[in-house]
């Protein structure tokens, strides 16, 4: 069984818009991630490989408790897999997907995303269609319990997932998912 580090993920993200209130426009963000091949390809601990991936999100408030969010990217080379689990054919992916979440309570954040990937290279075995159901509660000012049920469907998807997790800001705002 392989231990230690893996490859490492660096993000760059830019928020272009801000979302105004009374307008029909959304928010606009990007991002853009590289990852070197820092882990021991030989340990099966990283790919060996350099991935590029840039990503779109759009989020538009429909009203005080409801937020909409679509994402649209594409891995230009490489997977966002590594080592054990991860594939060495190089190759574009299209990402996209769609989530809806809602703030019940003060507290208590529900939501439902749609995500899909599309690859022309069958070799990438990438192909994604899969839907969560998730959300988070906050226990305190800053910290959430973040949960989720995962099922998908084609090659790339889990079949069926869980997850759960703590999320904490340090700039005690409420973290939305």
């Amino acid at each position: 069984m392989p231990f230690g580090l893996g490859d490492t993920d660096y993000s760059i993200k830019y928020n272009f818009r801000k979302e105004k209130q009374g307008s029909d426009l959304p928010a606009i963000t990007a991002s853009f991630n590289i990852e070197p091949p820092t882990g021991n390809a030989k340990l099966k601990l990283g790919s060996g490989l350099t991935d590029y991936y840039l990503n779109s999100i759009f989020q538009k408030t429909l009203s005080s408790k409801n937020t909409l969010r679509v994402n649209a990217g594409a891995t230009f080379a490489g997977n966002t897999l590594t080592g054990v689990v991860g594939i060495q054919t190089r190759g574009t992916i299209f990402t996209g997907g769609v989530s809806f979440m809602r703030q019940f309570t003060r507290n208590l954040d529900f939501g439902v995303e749609f995500y899909g990937g599309h690859t022309i290279d069958a070799n990438l075995g990438r192909d994604a269609v899969q839907e969560q159901l998730g959300g988070n509660y906050e226990i305190s000012k800053g910290l959430t319990i973040d949960f989720g049920a995962i099922a998908g469907q084609a090659v790339g998807s889990p079949h069926f997932g869980m997850q759960i997790g703590f999320s904490k800001t340090s700039d005690r705002s409420r973290v939305r998912i």
